[in-house]
C-alpha cells in the first residue's frame, strides 16, 4: 500500500559544544567560527557534509525556534551569542537532491575566560610602581579567570577543566580539573611565547583565550647608595656621575631572574679603567678619591644570570671627581 519511496530523516544533536559534530552516519554536521565563542560575539555557523554536496541542497535555518533564512546552497549563517550562559538554539534542515532530509541542531552557550600573567622571578626594587617584566627564558605565572554559567548557576573554577598550551605545545603537567594556574617558561628560540588555555565545564561549555608574552632585556641601572637610607632610587645615572667626596655606587639590574635576591644565581664583574675591582658587596662599590685631586675614571659593570644564560646586563659610567678645596 505504501509502495512509494519515503524521505529519510536523520537528526543530530549538539548541546553546548561549539565545534564540529556529525550525525551518526557522518552525513551532516555543523561547524563554528570561532570554535569557542564568548558572550555577545558574532559566530559563523556552517553546514558540512562528506556524503553529498551542500551547495546543491536546500537548507532551512532557524534560530531559537524562529525561521532565520532558507535557500539553495545557503550553507552559512551568522548569529550573535548572548550573555554568559544564555543559550542560542540553532537548527539546520537540509533537503538533498536525492530526496533525503537531514537535520542538525546545536545549542550555543557562550562562556569566557581571561588570562593574567606575572613575572615571578624578575627583580624589581622595593616599592617599584611598575610591573616586573620577564627576561629571556624566565618563568611566567599565568592565571586563568573563567566566567562560566551552566543553567544560570555560576561554575566554580574548581569544577572546570583547564588545558594549557605554550606555543601550541600541550602542557600536561599544568592541565587538569581546577588547575587555573600554570608556570610557563618563555621559549628562548622564539621572539615571543604564546600562552593558551581552553576551559571546559562538565555540561560541555567551552571558552578559550590566548595571549603573546614578549621577553625584555635586563635594564642595568646605577644609583648612589646611602648607608642609612639605602639605594637612592630618585636619581639614576646613565652616562656620567660627578663626585666631590667618597661615594658608594649601587648596581640594580632590573628584570634579571633572581627571584628578588640579587646575590643569588648572578655573577657580577666590576671594572675600573678596564681593571677588575672588588666590591664590598656584589652590587655595591665604594670609591674614595684622594684629597685635593681631580680626574676621570671609567667604571664598567656586568651582571650575568647563572641560570638564564641569555640574561645579561651591562652599564658603563664615566666618573668625574674633584676633591680640591
Amino acid at each position: 500500500m505504501f509502495s512509494y519511496i519515503y524521505k529519510k530523516i536523520i537528526v543530530s544533536l549538539l548541546i553546548l559544544i561549539p565545534f564540529s559534530v556529525y550525525a551518526a552516519d557522518s552525513q551532516l554536521g555543523l561547524t563554528f567560527s570561532p570554535e569557542a565563542p564568548g558572550p555577545f560575539e558574532q559566530v559563523t555557523v556552517s553546514v558540512e557534509s562528506y556524503s553529498f554536496d551542500v551547495n546543491t541542497a536546500y537548507i532551512e535555518w532557524s534560530v531559537n525556534g524562529v525561521p532565520f533564512t532558507a535557500g539553495l546552497g545557503v550553507k552559512k549563517i551568522q548569529v550573535v551569542t548572548g550573555a554568559i550562559g544564555k543559550i542560542v538554539s540553532i537548527v539546520a534542515k537540509v533537503s538533498t537532491r536525492d530526496g533525503e532530509v537531514l537535520e542538525s541542531s546545536a545549542a550555543l552557550s557562550p562562556q569566557s575566560v581571561e588570562l593574567v600573567w606575572e613575572s615571578v622571578e624578575s627583580f624589581v626594587p622595593p616599592f617599584y610602581e611598575g610591573k616586573a617584566l620577564p627576561g629571556e627564558g624566565s618563568i611566567i605565572k599565568v592565571t586563568a579567570l573563567p566566567n562560566f554559567s551552566d543553567g544560570g548557576v555560576q561554575v566554580s573554577p574548581q569544577n572546570l577543566s583547564f588545558l594549557w598550551y605554550g606555543n601550541d605545545t600541550y602542557l600536561e603537567q599544568f592541565s587538569g580539573t581546577g588547575r587555573q594556574v600554570a608556570f610557563i617558561p618563555l621559549d628562548i628560540l622564539s621572539d615571543f611565547t604564546q600562552v593558551k588555555v581552553r576551559v571546559r565545564s562538565t555540561l560541555g561549555g567551552v571558552a578559550e583565550k590566548k595571549m603573546d608574552i614578549y621577553p625584555r632585556a635586563v635594564i642595568p641601572a646605577v644609583y648612589l647608595y646611602d648607608e642609612i637610607l639605602g639605594t637612592k632610587y630618585e636619581r639614576m645615572f646613565t652616562n656620567r656621575l660627578e663626585a666631590s667626596k667618597d661615594f658608594t655606587i649601587s648596581f640594580v639590574p632590573y628584570f634579571l631572574s633572581t627571584r628578588n635576591n640579587l646575590d643569588q644565581k648572578t655573577d657580577y664583574l666590576w671594572l675600573l679603567d678596564g681593571l677588575p675591582v672588588t666590591p664590598q658587596e656584589k652590587t655595591l662599590l665604594t670609591l674614595r678619591p684622594k684629597e685635593n685631586s681631580f680626574g676621570t675614571k671609567r667604571l664598567s659593570l656586568r651582571a650575568n644570570s647563572t641560570t638564564r644564560t641569555l640574561q645579561r646586563a651591562q652599564a658603563d659610567i664615566e666618573l668625574i671627581f674633584d676633591t680640591r678645596k
